[in-house]
């Protein structure tokens, strides 16, 4: 069986034992399971010998996080194995080894996670994805990076619903009351600033994978800002740097030397410029020393 990080620290190590079928549970659905949870071999909790299903609601904290994790990636019916360990396990309950939770999805009610957001104007979902950010920079600051990460991403589900109502319509063409007065200047404010809190949460985002060394994550979440906001140096920087990490030198040089245009008085990226000029004539040195070695002309 395939083997899958769900972490970028491979804190939650997947194993699908049986594929399921069908749409993964959204942020705040409501998931029915059946588990066992082993430690060193042991069974320490089984719900597979009782009749009812356990269900809980995500994103509400109410389970250990890498049970969440795991469920998060599943579809219904799928059966899976999960290796928690570190921050993921079970340390609130005194267990500190490695635990193997296996976990068979019986069914998800996605509609009961939408309500949060039905239940809310545009304006209101806005609210709510700006305290998620702003929940995120404080645990950010306290480097507690995965904490940060899932309310940034929280964040931007609440924004992806922003202009969605009950019946999938988008709020902004079709005539919905709930946009206040629904007049083209009123919406085209809320736009903008969904735009900036988009901009900010995909740049905290970024900088969350970069502490935690995931340069793709990071790349992914730069190539979002750019795809709102080309001109944003920040974004540029953290690509960048990524793609210095990957080795793709002259791809990052190109991200750093348009992040110094656009913000010239940023020490990081005159700094970091410096260095990659230095691999860069490096590597050059080395390949022309390579190419010298084949053809006979290196030094005797």
């Amino acid at each position: 069986m395939e083997v899958e990080s769900l972490t970028p620290d491979a804190g939650v190590v997947k194993r699908v034992e049986v594929p399921g079928e069908g749409e993964k549970p959204s942020a705040h659905a409501r998931v029915y399971i059946h588990y066992t949870l082993r430690a060193g071999g042991k069974v320490l909790e089984s719900s597979r010998g009782s009749n009812e299903e356990i269900s809980f609601r995500l994103g509400r904290e109410k389970v250990v996080p890498g049970l969440e994790i795991l469920v998060r990636s599943m579809s219904p019916g799928e059966v899976a194995v999960g290796t928690l360990s570190g921050d993921y396990t079970l340390k609130s309950r005194g267990i500190n080894q490695p635990v193997d939770v296996e976990v068979r999805l019986i069914r998800v009610d996605q509609e009961e996670g939408k309500k949060d957001y039905l239940r809310m104007t545009p304006h209101e979902r806005l609210e709510a994805a700006t305290k998620y950010k702003e929940n995120g920079n404080k645990y950010f600051k306290e480097a507690k990076f995965k904490k940060a990460m899932t309310d940034y991403l929280r964040a931007q589900e609440y924004l992806h619903y922003v202009f969605v109502d009950e019946k999938g319509r988008d709020t902004r063409t079709a005539k919905v009351p709930e946009n206040g007065d629904g007049s083209a200047s009123e919406v085209q404010a809320l736009e903008e600033m969904v735009k900036m809190v988009k901009i900010s949460t995909f740049n905290n985002l970024a900088l969350c994978y970069a502490k935690e060394g995931s340069n793709k994550k990071v790349v992914k979440y730069a190539n979002d800002v750019l795809a709102l906001d080309p001109r944003n140096a920040k974004a540029l920087y953290h690509r960048g740097m990524a793609r210095s990490n990957f080795g793709e030198m002259e791809e990052a040089k190109l991200d750093l030397q348009q992040a110094q245009k656009l913000n010239p008085e940023d020490v990081r990226v005159k700094n970091e410029l410096g260095l990659l000029d230095k691999k860069i004539m490096s590597g050059k040195r080395r390949e022309k020393r390579a190419y010298g070695a084949m053809f006979g002309f290196g030094s005797s």
